[in-house]
């Protein structure tokens, strides 16, 4: 189904819309989430963030060397999404020049020596991600309701539609599933689901939720008799799991006991 169908009964008029920028906020929201789309049109699913884990995840291969073709291409990649991405340069300010030269000089050397240099560099910038989440909403935000002028709509239509698909991409980048995301369409296309609130408290509500919804988890996991486990230490140990000797302190008493059993 095509983002004119989905939307072709809505009562745009019923809505608690105040400018031509909220309903195109609506119309963009649905159409990077809609699936039926050309992948083109949809949110892009690469951010800076998931390029950063990518050439992590080829760093921290057991034979990364083999990978240095694929970590060189993810660096570039890098730097195009940052050099793009306008609210992830206010954030790092002139640092990006520093840490751009470096990592220019690394594609031109190769990784080599350069290792250590690079894992550091990425996780400056991956510690961004906390406050990138916040500064793009604010921007998205900025984009639909702040104080401009309403006569330059290329100019505000192309900032909604960016920040719009950068916040997507961000949520689906942290997990969030198309369908979820493009079920919350609802809350702005039906007026009933408004319950007397502006389309600005109504907008808020609903990604407050999401930025608030996520929650971390410690996972355990049962390994006995595996042939050559010790080989793969250092593995589990660059990419933060921890190997614990024991787990008595960890879990009941009673489930201690059964897991033994299984052993």
């Amino acid at each position: 189904m095509t983002t004119y169908q989905i939307l072709q009964n809505v009562n745009w008029n019923s809505l608690p819309i105040d400018d031509y920028r909220q309903s195109f906020f609506i119309k963009i929201y649905c159409e990077k989430l809609n699936l039926t789309n050309p992948f083109f049109i949809q949110a892009r699913l690469g951010t800076i963030f998931s390029c950063i884990e990518e050439i992590k995840l080829y760093i921290n291969s057991l034979d990364y060397s083999k990978n240095s073709a694929y970590i060189q291409n993810g660096i570039e990649e890098l730097i195009e999404l940052i050099d793009d991405d306008k609210v992830f340069l206010k954030l790092i300010k002139d640092n990006w020049t520093f840490f751009k030269e470096k990592l220019q000089v690394i594609i031109k050397e190769g990784i080599g020596k350069q290792k250590i240099n690079l894992i550091n560099i990425l996780n400056i910038l991956i510690s961004y991600k906390l406050n990138y989440e916040e500064n793009l909403y604010e921007e998205m935000s900025f984009s639909i309701f702040g104080e401009c002028d309403l006569k330059e709509k290329d100019r505000v239509l192309t900032a909604i539609e960016e920040n719009t698909s950068r916040y997507i991409s961000y949520l689906l980048d942290s997990g969030f599933s198309h369908l979820y995301l493009f079920n919350r369409k609802e809350y702005f296309t039906r007026s009933s689901n408004y319950g007397g609130r502006s389309f600005k408290v109504q907008f808020d509500s609903i990604f407050y939720k999401l930025s608030k919804s996520r929650q971390e988890f410690k996972v355990y996991f049962l390994i006995s008799n595996i042939s050559g486990f010790e080989q793969f230490k250092e593995y589990f140990v660059d990419n933060n799991i921890n190997i614990l000797e024991n787990i008595e302190n960890k879990v009941s008493k009673s489930y201690y006991d059964k897991l033994k059993k299984q052993i």
